[in-house]
């Protein structure tokens, strides 16, 4: 038995942490509501920080997805344009006698 298991290389084993009770979005809620508790002026600085967070924000949230389905779009063009670029070699090679007599 130990002659099969010596050249068997064990794999690695994946550390997957998931935290039990995370809310991301009370946490951004209290976050926001902290900070604007904190803001007693409104100057024209402040806005734009809050502007700006709210981006990052947005950004955040939509990201990953956002990369997902671009990448997904781009590999999908890739296909088609590589699916017509056969087609088109296919009716060329099969079809150039009839486009050559058309052609004089």
């Amino acid at each position: 038995m130990a002659l099969f298991n010596m050249f068997k290389v064990p794999k690695h084993q994946k550390y997957r942490y998931i935290p039990r009770y995370w809310d991301p979005e009370k946490e951004d809620l209290e976050e926001r509501v902290r900070q604007a508790s904190q803001q007693t002026t409104a100057g024209p600085e402040d806005m734009k920080a809050r502007i700006s967070r709210g981006f990052q924000r947005r950004a955040s949230y939509r990201g990953n997805a956002a990369r997902q389905a671009n990448r997904r779009s781009n590999m999908m063009l890739f296909v088609i344009i590589i699916a017509l670029v056969f087609l088109a070699y296919l009716v060329l090679t099969r079809n150039f006698p009839v486009i050559e007599k058309l052609l004089q």
